[in-house]
């Protein structure tokens, strides 16, 4: 099978400087493998690299649509094995789960739906448990309606209109991958998301946020829709962005959980104040798997 390299990791976790400076190393190119980025309004929200800050990097499957047109993870995954077809070594980066495994594994969408698109991960536990009461009342019978991961998984089963024998393929590598995760202390990540949450407002996130919600944009992610009630004169600017800095936190245990659960991941431990040795594990960890 081929070999894909992915790094993943929380929200705030470094991908991005790690994927500069393996890319770099190995002269690769980077893949998306964030949903939100794909989007070409989602920039300061989304904390979208900037071609000045890529190094000479080509970055691929950034800024491919607009939030106003279809797209869905099936259309994801079309577009990134093909991409994977063009590299030796392809180069994955991104924190969406669920299209990180549409990819590599041997799923099969047939609704051309946005199967598990942005709104699904905004969605609450109460809110997807609903949505899938009306897709597939059966499922709901045996599955707790705060256990996010098998609700999200009976959802995607229930779109992707597969047989029992066909949805066991989704279990099945196409791929040999190493997926780097980076792990990185809770207490110490929640604090650089705060203030990472603060330097984006600094930068202009509430304007990129209003612009959207001006124009009734159909998805508004994490990020954005906690300053819907500020436009609208329901709260403060700092209770939106205390609103911004909770529902990061949560999003992050909820990455955590899915990467954990899905993936065989190897895991590199990051200090944020010594960054250089996660990349040296990395890079290890890397040369070991283009070994063996």
């Amino acid at each position: 099978m081929k070999k894909v390299i992915v790094i993943a990791g929380p929200t705030g976790s470094g991908k991005t400087a790690l994927s500069l400076a393996i890319a770099k190393h190995y002269g690769l190119e980077v893949i998306n493998g964030d949903s939100v980025q794909i989007y070409k309004e989602l920039n300061i929200g989304s904390a979208k690299i900037k071609e000045d800050e890529m190094q000479g990097i080509k970055h691929h499957l950034f800024d491919i649509k607009s939030i106003t047109e279809e797209f869905s993870v099936s259309d994801y995954q079309k577009l990134v094995r093909a991409k994977i077809n063009d590299f030796s070594l392809p180069l994955i980066v991104g924190g969406t789960g669920f299209y990180i495994r549409a990819v590599l594994y041997d799923y099969e969408f047939k609704g051309g739906e946005r199967e598990l698109d942005l709104s699904f991960q905004n969605l609450t536990n109460e809110e997807l448990y609903q949505l899938l009461m009306l897709k597939d009342p059966k499922a709901c019978e045996k599955i707790h309606p705060n256990n996010r991961v098998r609700v999200l998984r009976a959802l995607t089963l229930a779109k992707s209109e597969k047989s029992r024998s066909e949805r066991n393929d989704a279990n099945k590598l196409l791929y040999e991958p190493l997926i780097i995760y980076l792990d990185i202390k809770r207490e110490k990540l929640y604090q650089l998301t705060d203030n990472r949450v603060e330097k984006m407002i600094e930068n202009g996130l509430v304007s990129e946020a209003e612009n959207l919600w001006r124009r009734n944009y159909p998805l508004i992610p994490i990020g954005y829709r906690e300053l819907i009630p500020f436009f609208e004169g329901e709260i403060n600017l700092d209770f939106a962005k205390e609103e911004i800095k909770k529902n990061t936190r949560h999003f992050i245990k909820r990455q955590n959980t899915f990467f954990n659960n899905q993936f065989e991941l190897t895991k590199i431990t990051v200090d944020p104040d010594n960054f250089s040795n996660a990349i040296e594990q990395a890079k290890a960890a890397i040369d070991r798997f283009l070994e063996a």
